[in-house]
């Protein structure tokens, strides 16, 4: 595999530092500083944030997300749901946060009045227009949970903090629950370790919202330098089904 390498925002030494983070004891560094973030998240919060992904890719990842949203407002930990979403770049779904919402209602037993929706095609864009959502609501919310894998939330947080930190909202990762630990090894994780250096980097020159382009190229970034592990062996992901079956 090869990688074009284009004048940009992100520079050859950037790119270089995103590299070092095949070091596993640098990856544990990192998550690390997510595992203790959820460690310390509050007891309660004033609503959850369920960022999107494909139903038609990743089905069990969908209802993981939705599942757990519906666990905490079933337990009055939030008394708000926001569904994000609409389609994905790599399928022609739509409407992913409506899919989430109708998930919620008719499979999980979730009061309509407790759900949001938003849209944005990309992650970046769910936390955007949930921001634009609570800025101008009037909900109040002051502590968000961000809910998705753990993997994700380790490239999600420091956008998050940067987009909420704007309207004075406080972000908590909130992973699926009975996830487990993030594994250091796993390819995905090292792939979305070197985004998350990448994207907080970039977010500290100010660059907000990131573009399609620089998205792209930070992708590319990290696919290149995760190529040698895609061999590595991966248990594959746990069913929706299973994994249900062994919350209780």
């Amino acid at each position: 595999m090869s990688l074009e390498i284009t004048p940009g925002i992100i520079s050859a030494k950037e790119r270089r530092a995103a590299r070092l983070f095949c070091s596993r004891r640098d990856r544990e560094k990192i998550i690390g500083i997510y595992e203790r973030r959820c460690a310390e998240i509050p007891e309660r919060a004033d609503a959850a944030l369920v960022l999107g992904t494909s139903p038609i890719l990743y089905p069990g990842k969908f209802k993981k997300r939705v599942y757990t949203a519906v666990w905490l407002a079933n337990r009055s930990i939030v008394p708000l749901v926001i569904f994000s979403g609409n389609h994905d770049h790599e399928t022609c779904d739509t409407d992913q946060a409506c899919r989430a919402r109708d998930l919620a209602i008719t499979e999980f037993g979730l009061d309509k009045e407790k759900i949001m929706t938003v849209g944005g095609n990309n992650t970046a864009e769910n936390l955007q227009e949930a921001s634009k959502l609570l800025a101008g609501s009037g909900n109040n919310v002051k502590d968000l949970y961000i809910v998705s894998d753990g993997l994700h939330l380790i490239r999600v947080l420091p956008l998050a903090d940067h987009v909420f930190g704007e309207i004075g909202v406080q972000v908590h990762p909130f992973p699926i629950i009975n996830e487990g630990k993030v594994d250091p090894n796993d390819p995905k994780v090292i792939e979305e370790i070197i985004k998350a250096v990448l994207y907080n980097r970039t977010l500290n020159k100010n660059v907000c919202p990131v573009s399609g382009e620089i998205r792209s190229y930070i992708d590319g970034i990290a696919s290149y330098y995760t190529e040698k592990t895609r061999a590595m062996s991966q248990l594959p992901e746990v069913s929706f089904d299973e994994w249900r079956v062994n919350l209780h």
